[in-house]
């Protein structure tokens, strides 16, 4: 879910999602490994309704699935930033390309200052190593980028 420009739901509202499918998404955003009779239960809804709502999301691209590894038992401690300038004209190519790449966690588009593409036609604006993280996903890190316990997410405001 996270390389977002290019994806199918680009421009899509999360406000314009049915009140059940928003319910779901807050709860897999807290509880990515519930089932879904947990899921049914903490959206008031029967279990094959939040099977059929959750493959919906699924298939939809607003929700995806991705797992994360410790970058330190994978032994590539570090990432980097890069934050960079496209014409505007190539900027939905260049982001395409460059969220299709394996190792691209992050894709977006930025409005105002000197850069408008994080991450052809590609001018460097500044960059930044992280040689530490203290949260990935929703999750407090431990010693050794294991994950720790999970953080509330909220998404948006009822």
């Amino acid at each position: 879910m996270s390389k977002i420009l290019g994806a199918p739901w680009s421009g899509f509202s999360i406000q314009a999602l049915r009140p059940v499918d928003r319910n779901l998404v807050r709860l897999l955003a807290n509880a990515p490994r519930a089932s879904y009779t947990d899921l049914a239960k903490g959206a008031g809804i029967s279990v094959s309704t939040a099977r059929r709502r959750a493959a919906a999301l699924l298939a939809s691209g607003m929700v995806g699935v991705h797992c994360e590894v410790s970058r330190v038992l994978a032994e590539v401690p570090m990432s980097a930033t890069v934050w960079a300038n496209v014409p505007p004209a190539d900027l939905p190519g260049a982001a395409a390309l460059i969220a299709s790449l394996p190792e691209t966690r992050l894709c977006a588009g930025i409005i105002g200052g000197a850069a408008n593409l994080l991450f052809p036609q590609v001018s460097i604006v500044d960059r930044a190593l992280c040689l530490r993280h203290v949260k990935r996903a929703g999750r407090l890190l431990h010693e050794g980028d294991l994950a720790g316990d999970m953080t509330q997410l909220a998404m948006w405001n009822d």
